[in-house]
């Protein structure tokens, strides 16, 4: 259908020219804009599938950070390096850091590093809306969700469960502030809109990046890849 057709691209690599305009103000309404612009979630997603994969099948640490790291490189490329591109893959690196290391201790100080760093090389991040929304939200999955998920998988949540609700709902809870200044209203929903997309999040970006890059040498691979991706962005 038009809409989920529409949505795919923007959800892989941000690309929304032929998002329906009431798609687009229904995604605004709901908090969910942030779906279809490429961020550090995207390329965390790419990479921790990468890293997820090479962890089930007992990859040496160091080898599946570096394949990782390669796999959020490509996608830098595939989505175009433009300035919020290789923010976004700053940010996503930094996090994907943290995980493969497994040393909550060192993302403070990556995070820090990181953001001290690109201001040095561009200061009029200083004023960019969209650089404040990816500090904060990096910031939240680092120090806020490891914590949550922690108290969730106490209490006999999943593993995959406690995440899936604890990553949106601390980006959400940490945005929020910045968001009301700079929209000037406060969505009542978008953290349940969050909460309720976050499944289909990830299958969607991941089945859409893989259509992506299949789609030049192998057509009908990338259209099975779309056809699954189907539901999740029908979900959406």
């Amino acid at each position: 259908p038009e809409a989920p057709a529409a949505l795919l691209p923007g959800l892989a690599v941000g690309d929304t020219r032929e998002l329906p305009a009431e798609l687009r103000d229904d995604f605004r309404a709901a908090g969910l804009s942030h779906l279809t612009a490429v961020s550090g979630s995207n390329l965390a997603i790419v990479a921790g599938a990468v890293l997820g994969l090479l962890r089930l099948l007992r990859a040496d640490p160091r080898v599946a950070a570096a394949l990782s790291l390669a796999a959020l490189l490509g996608f830098v490329v595939l989505a175009r390096p433009s300035p919020s591109v290789l923010r976004a893959a700053a940010m996503g690196a930094m996090v994907l850091l943290a995980l493969a290391l497994g040393r909550g201790r060192t993302a403070v100080p990556a995070l820090a590093a990181t953001v001290l760093g690109l201001l040095i090389a561009d200061p009029a991040l200083a004023a960019d809306p969209g650089f404040g929304l990816s500090v904060l939200a990096t910031a939240a999955l680092v120090l806020v969700v490891p914590g949550w998920v922690a108290r969730m998988r106490q209490r006999g949540v999943p593993p995959g469960v406690a995440e899936m609700l604890a990553v949106p709902a601390a980006a959400c809870l940490a945005t929020a502030p910045l968001l009301a200044g700079l929209s000037g209203s406060v969505s009542l929903v978008t953290v349940v809109a969050n909460l309720v997309a976050a499944p289909a999040v990830a299958p969607a970006t991941v089945l859409g990046v893989l259509a992506a890059v299949l789609s030049p040498v192998a057509m009908p691979a990338a259209q099975g890849c779309v056809w699954l991706a189907g539901p999740a962005v029908g979900w959406l």
